[in-house]
């Protein structure tokens, strides 16, 4: 194993990902970690799971953050039904 320590930011996590070779990264985090991504307008694709099951508390919303990020465009979802539950999956529309 080998640990890397740094002042990491979105941005250096993905020039470093591509100085290895990678095409693509699973972000997962909570929603200081998603905004942190989505301001650094480093979001392509947004899939996420749904199941009919409500939970109450003071959770966060999905993206919050010190920053606001820009408004990102995404095409028409895509919805892929598995059992009762959902896979709902969002393609970052491309900007000539």
């Amino acid at each position: 194993m080998h640990v890397l320590v740094d002042d990491w930011t979105p941005t250096k996590i993905s020039n470093w990902c591509a100085q290895q070779g990678w095409q693509s990264l699973l972000v997962e985090g909570g929603s200081h970690v998603q905004a942190s991504f989505a301001a650094a307008g480093l979001v392509d694709e947004v899939i996420w799971y749904l199941a009919p099951t409500l939970f109450g508390g003071t959770a966060l919303p999905a993206i919050q953050g010190p920053t606001k990020p820009q408004a990102l465009a995404f095409q028409a979802p895509v919805v892929t039904p598995l059992g009762d539950n959902l896979k709902v999956q969002w393609q970052r529309k491309v900007v000539d």
